[in-house]
């Protein structure tokens, strides 16, 4: 039984050290500076009940750039507004764009909508269709007497609840009005 122990903190030792020598060994090109993190948590532990405060303390230690690993997904921490209008000047494509997932791609028939298509030149299409034909000044006068007619309705549910003394649930009434127009 002990000799289980033994190779299994054996293995433990060699994993870490594997883990270790993995991060030193990364190649020429510059690295984003990153404070030291944990292999499965990874900087999740440096976060504290404010977070806000637990990244300016890193900002601080590691600069106005800088890579965490949230789990397993890293994300790069931009702390100044020189720094995130810069980066978000030069990258704008990259930011942009919305990320990738399996159910986003099955419920939007593989990004074929306006919401969950990637920025790319199929979106502009689809934003500039959208605003011609759904949003034009001309399409949205043209539901005028529908919303009016809506309007009405709900105006004249209200008076007849007062005129009985009845409570309305105007949450409930708001929404059926705005479940109406828009359908």
């Amino acid at each position: 039984m002990a000799n289980i122990w033994i190779l299994l903190l054996l293995f433990l030792i060699i994993l870490l050290f594997l883990v270790a020598f993995k991060r030193t060994n990364h190649g020429q090109h510059r690295q984003i500076p990153s404070p030291p993190g944990f292999p499965i948590i990874g900087n999740l532990h440096q976060l504290g009940a404010l977070q806000h405060q637990s990244l300016w303390n890193l900002s601080k230690k590691y600069g106005p750039v800088m890579l965490l690993r949230l789990g397993k997904v890293p994300t790069v921490v931009l702390s100044s507004s020189e720094t995130a209008k810069q980066a978000l000047k030069d990258n704008d494509l990259h930011c942009c764009s919305r990320p990738p997932s399996a159910g986003t791609r099955e419920l939007s028939y593989n990004y074929l909508d306006m919401s969950s298509s990637p920025y790319n030149e199929y979106w502009k299409e689809l934003r500039k269709l959208c605003a011609q034909e759904l949003l034009s000044a001309h399409k949205i006068q043209s539901i005028q007497p529908i919303k009016d007619e809506e309007d009405k309705k709900v105006i004249d549910t209200i008076a007849e609840s007062a005129s009985l003394k009845d409570p309305v649930n105007l949450s409930k009434t708001f929404l059926a009005l705005t479940t109406s127009v828009v359908c």
